[in-house]
């Protein structure tokens, strides 16, 4: 990247950034999630830590992504990880669109386990052995794909 791109991504807004930070975060898991899925398809298992990496991606990619759409309304994000105190801020319509693109039934309850997601599984190296991790990584791309819908753009986890 040149000094005059680098200058460049500086000046846009932070909307623009956290926007495109949640893009570009989202295409990293989708690459991550494609070489899993050809690995494991050939029954190479070694390849079964590119979990991490997808779930830290796609996380984030929606904390970036709501973060965003604060903006968008003229509210300032919380400096927070938590994708359920960040959601809450959205304006009920927004939440609304976000929604239709999860099949789960019981929205409220998956987002709140999902909601710290990111801060728990970025630094799994350090955990300890018998903390078990879960992540329901359907909730969250359909999380990325409304966010996404939401800021006028695809969910690149939605493509094949």
């Amino acid at each position: 990247m040149s000094n005059t791109e680098i200058n460049n991504h500086r000046m846009q807004t932070e909307e623009d950034r956290r926007s495109g930070t949640s893009y570009w975060f989202g295409v990293a898991g989708k690459v991550i999630e494609d070489k899993l899925n050809q690995e494991l398809s050939k029954n190479n298992v070694s390849y079964g830590w590119l979990v991490t990496p997808l779930v830290v991606l796609i996380s984030f990619s929606c904390e970036a992504g709501v973060k965003s759409l604060l903006l968008k309304s003229n509210k300032q994000p919380k400096k927070t990880h938590d994708l359920f105190k960040l959601f809450t801020e959205l304006d009920a319509d927004t939440q609304d669109r976000i929604k239709k693109n999860i099949t789960s039934t019981e929205f409220e309850a998956t987002l709140k386990k999902s909601s710290k997601t990111f801060e728990e599984w970025r630094y799994l190296e350090s955990k300890a052995e018998d903390q078990n991790l879960s992540a329901n990584l359907l909730f969250l791309k359909e999380l990325n794909t409304g966010i996404h819908k939401c800021l006028g753009f695809p969910s690149p986890l939605n493509q094949s």
